[in-house]
């Protein structure tokens, strides 16, 4: 089973894991015998899949891939539902708003979007970080969303006016942004 950063996910329901492969594929696993099952297998993605995560409310799996996309899945017949283009690198970090009513997106490009999952629509586009997003969190709220980067840098965003609240550099190189972060800084 290949696993890396981003790649792999428990599904809300612990019998289920979702992998994101470097083929562009999509599996998931059966995790109520000794050794984990493949079930399904996703194919949609034309690179990499570097991050996948499910809606809160558990009816949609979002992946993002090297290929540049985002797609949107249903989690109950693994059926495409949309995909969202707009960045112009890899997309290395997917998160759900609390609200399951966004989508943010962290990119080689060094850009982080945000996306309206109703609409398929982009909403914001974040500018800031020198370096590929690795990472982005949602506050608990929803209110501010957090990115790390290879800039060494996180920041914090605010929804309501697209702008950097905060930076905080780090020592060495970021490549995961944890919700707890969030909550130490605030």
């Amino acid at each position: 089973m290949q696993t890396g950063r981003g790649l792999l996910l428990l599904a809300p329901n612990n019998q289920t894991l979702v992998s994101g492969s470097t083929n562009g594929s999509i599996k998931i696993w059966q995790l109520t015998t000794p050794r984990p099952i493949p079930l399904y297998t996703i194919i949609g993605h034309s690179q990499a899949v570097r991050s996948v995560v499910i809606s809160p409310d558990g009816q949609t799996l979002a992946s993002g891939s090297v290929d540049q996309t985002i797609k949107l899945w249903s989690w109950r017949d693994r059926n495409l539902l949309r995909t969202l283009t707009g960045h112009s690198g890899a997309v290395w970090s997917v998160a759900f708003s609390p609200n399951g009513q966004t989508l943010a997106s962290g990119s080689n490009d060094r850009t982080i979007k945000r996306w309206d999952i109703a609409t398929g629509q982009l909403i914001d586009n974040f500018v800031g970080h020198t370096n590929p997003v690795w990472s982005v969190t949602f506050s608990p709220d929803g209110q501010t969303l957090a990115s790390g980067s290879g800039d060494q840098t996180i920041k914090l965003w605010s929804i309501k006016s697209d702008t950097s609240s905060q930076t905080h550099t780090q020592s060495n190189t970021l490549s995961q942004t944890k919700s707890k972060y969030l909550k130490q800084i605030r």
